[in-house]
């Protein structure tokens, strides 16, 4: 038989209590330490699950939004299209404007001395003015300075204005802008 089995000192055995009361303890330590940090990493691991599923969730609402916005993209460039069709048409409509307003500041800066102008139309690059005149030389007058195309004369009248009777031609003044001027 093997003696060293049997341990007859009771210091030694004391100390191997000790030991073992320390190993439990250490153990006991151990696996609430264990616990402790498997519960730590379990709630860690929660709440990226949780920040997983709300960012997977924002990704499969804007795939939705995606999808019926691309759905829509036959109609949004059918629009844009046509958007650029306006824009495109605005800028010669805008040159259209901006002739009419050359033309209107041209015949605003040459006073009409003896004419009076009732009426004044431009349309698609036609001027057209009518009213009356003291005579043909103040028209042509006015005209020269102008520098328009065609005057149509008609017979004189007579016509009051501001309680005189006055002999006054009727006339009509038609230009068409050359694009540029």
């Amino acid at each position: 038989m093997n003696n060293s089995a049997f341990n007859l000192l009771p210091w030694r055995e004391r100390q191997r209590h000790q030991t073992l009361q320390r190993w439990r303890w250490g153990l006991v330590l151990s696996l609430l330490a264990g616990l402790w940090g498997a519960q730590y990493l379990a709630q860690w691991l929660d709440a990226g699950l949780q920040a997983q599923r709300a960012q997977q969730q924002t990704w499969q609402s804007q795939h939705q939004r995606l999808q019926a916005a691309l759905a829509d993209a036959p109609l949004w460039a059918q629009r844009r299209k046509q958007a650029q069709g306006v824009k495109a048409q605005w800028a010669h409509w805008q040159d259209i404007q901006n002739q009419a307003w050359r033309v209107m500041r041209q015949v605003l800066a040459v006073p009409p001395r003896g004419v009076q102008i009732e009426h004044m139309v431009w349309r698609e690059q036609h001027l057209q003015l009518a009213g009356w005149a003291v005579s043909a030389a103040h028209v042509q007058l006015w005209q020269d300075q102008l520098q328009a195309q065609r005057t149509d004369w008609q017979t004189a009248l007579w016509r009051e204005v501001s309680g005189w009777g006055v002999r006054q031609h009727r006339f009509g003044l038609s230009a068409r802008s050359g694009g540029g001027s």
